[in-house]
């Protein structure tokens, strides 16, 4: 049995966080559950707060994956896998809110999956901690919209226009062309491009791909 369902983040976060979503279920030994991640702009922070999936690598073998941490924007598929019930809570997040909440840039975490204690140091330790030990997903939902609150308050660092054009792009599903764009904020095809790789990590065109 598998469960997924998503959670709308506070009013004042949705800006920067699409929403929050769960995915819970059933596995054994006989009957492990597969799940493979694809390439997406956004970012998510992952906590597992029952159970923990392994990767599966590109030559078959496998590892385990963080407990609690980053997937960055990506643009490559990855496997997964869990032979025991599990939990996981993810928060996903437009790339260019992550300066404000890592304290470095976007490129730095493009294609990476790295643990939160590693980004974050103690910081990422108690809210990972505190999601794990949570007595329900409600509970982990506010714990979740405290943590990106203080750290997104006042963020103001990102242009407006490559924020919207990021959230349109994810919205239509990357319909949108880039003069196209461009032209509706008021900025030169060139301007466009610079900006949007800055706050996105990728250009205009690997990410509408």
């Amino acid at each position: 049995m598998l469960k997924y369902f998503t959670i709308e983040p506070l009013l004042e976060l949705k800006k920067y966080i699409r929403y929050f979503w769960v995915l819970e279920g059933t596995a054994s030994a006989t009957e492990p559950y597969f799940h493979r991640s694809m390439a997406d702009g956004g970012a998510e922070f992952l906590f597992h707060y029952k159970g923990r999936f392994d990767e599966i690598f590109h030559d078959g073998s496998t590892g385990p994956s963080f407990q609690s941490g980053l997937h960055g924007p990506s643009t490559r598929f990855r496997r997964f896998t869990i032979s025991e019930n599990f939990g996981m809570i993810g928060a996903y997040v437009y790339p260019y809110a992550l300066p404000a909440v890592l304290n470095m840039p976007v490129s730095v975490i493009t294609d990476c999956m790295h643990e939160l204690d590693l980004l974050l140091g103690s910081e990422g330790r108690v809210i990972a901690e505190k999601i794990s030990l949570a007595k329900d997903n409600q509970s982990r939902v506010e714990l979740l919209n405290d943590f990106f609150h203080r750290k997104l308050a006042g963020y103001a660092d990102a242009d407006p226009r490559i924020e919207a054009s990021i959230r349109e792009l994810i919205a239509t599903k990357g319909q949108g062309q880039v003069d196209v764009l461009a032209s509706k904020y008021f900025l030169s095809t060139r301007q466009f491009q610079r900006l949007f790789r800055n706050f996105s990590g990728f250009t205009p065109k690997q990410f509408t791909r």
